[in-house]
């Protein structure tokens, strides 16, 4: 309750922010973050957005964020409007050694980044808990058997718990990285970071999965500077090196299995799909 009165006495006393205006709703009770149905905080809020607008920024609360990161979102939502490739706008870059041109912008196929994310309405993914319907429907289909084998152990094990009838359709990055895989979406980030996340001390909801010296690369991570963004460039600079840098440096399993235990889970969770239908 001490923490519910600090951000709402922090609300009534802010102003707006530097936005058109800041709209405030207070719940009369705790609906958690994202929860695949009409008493999930992101869930509703997102509804509620897209009864009168096309697009949305979807953000944490221990994102900082770059003088020009909705300059860059804005011009972003309005330059891929009509690019059917382009799933989201994402203000994060990752902090691997990329290799860039004179272009201030990636097309990202290899991750998706959710520290303020920018999409649109005809774009996004539905979720709810019929999702997995979706999920399940690609399991053989051409994309899906390419999938197979470029992706993690983990990746697999994720997709699979994805398209069971007792998942509850929750959808964060990784499940959104397997959403773009399976369609061929990339998602566009900048080359150098208009968000930050801070996100990571022993409050924070994923901090005991994320090593220390991966906090620390997040944390020191410099953002962008400058006061407006500029697209330059094809986004496609260096892709094929860029993505081999990300996996790498970053997306080797944290969670590492023996085949024989990626058999088993594997085959858990098949079993779960066929008694679940």
């Amino acid at each position: 309750m001490e923490g519910y009165l600090a951000i709402k006495n922090f609300l009534d006393t802010c102003g707006d922010l530097g936005f058109k205006k800041l709209h405030k709703i207070y719940r009369t009770e705790n609906y958690g973050t994202w929860k695949a149905n009409d008493k999930g905080n992101m869930t509703c809020l997102i509804r509620d957005v897209l009864k009168k607008h096309d697009t949305y920024i979807l953000s944490e609360d221990d994102n900082i964020f770059a003088v020009n990161f909705l300059d860059y979102i804005n011009k972003g939502l309005q330059k891929f409007k009509n690019d059917n490739s382009v799933l989201a706008i994402c203000g994060y870059r990752h902090y691997a050694n990329y290799k860039i041109q004179q272009n201030t912008y990636f097309r990202q196929t290899w991750a998706y980044n959710a520290w303020g994310v920018a999409l649109w309405r005809d774009k996004r993914i539905i979720q709810d808990k019929n999702t997995y319907k979706y999920f399940r429907q690609q399991l053989f289909k051409k994309n899906t058997i390419q999938f197979y084998k470029k992706a993690s152990k983990e990746s697999i094990l994720t997709y699979l718990s994805m398209c069971n009838s007792k998942w509850d359709g929750k959808i964060i990055d990784v499940h959104m990285a397997i959403y773009m895989a399976l369609n061929h979406f990339c998602i566009i980030t900048p080359t150098v970071s208009c968000v930050k996340n801070i996100g990571f001390d022993e409050f924070a909801s994923n901090y005991s999965s994320v090593p220390p010296e991966i906090v620390s690369k997040f944390l020191q991570q410099p953002l962008n500077t400058d006061k407006y963004f500029n697209y330059l460039g094809t986004g496609y600079e260096h892709e094929e090196y860029n993505k081999a840098v990300y996996k790498n440096e970053y997306s080797k399993d944290l969670i590492r299995y023996t085949n024989k235990q990626f058999f088993y889970k594997l085959l858990k969770r098949i079993i779960k799909i066929i008694l679940y239908p």
